[in-house]
């Protein structure tokens, strides 16, 4: 996927370039094993929410930018090049981290943060 970023005038900035995989492409039992990951219910949050307010208690949330890509993957994944970047060679990219699109992403992200946090 291709950005180009511009000034306020019109002009071009600079271009961005971000690497997706194809996860809709991957086959269960063969290119991941599991995929599910803890999600936090809507009633969850507003109940923590309102106790929190009820005992003026504060709250902290964060934001943890490419958690995904700090992951090393369990499976070996072979990806194209990029449109652009393809030498003619017929050589793929082998994944050794993990990568937004990925159907394994948020469990082994997940995994890994509980380890951490046991740790």
């Amino acid at each position: 996927m291709y950005a180009s970023k511009t000034h306020t005038d019109g002009s071009s900035d600079k271009a961005k370039a971000c690497l997706v995989a194809q996860g809709f492409t991957q086959r269960p039992r063969m290119d991941y094993f599991k995929i599910m990951s803890p999600v936090v219910k809507f009633d969850l949050l507003r109940m923590i929410l309102m106790i929190a307010n009820q005992y003026n208690l504060e709250i902290h949330g964060m934001d943890l930018k490419g958690a995904y890509l700090n992951t090393k993957l369990d499976e070996e994944i072979y990806i194209y090049h990029p449109p652009g970047f393809d030498d003619g060679s017929g050589k793929v990219l082998h994944l050794n981290l993990n990568l937004y699109g990925l159907k394994q992403g948020g469990c082994q992200w997940n995994q890994k943060f509980m380890k951490e946090l046991l740790d």
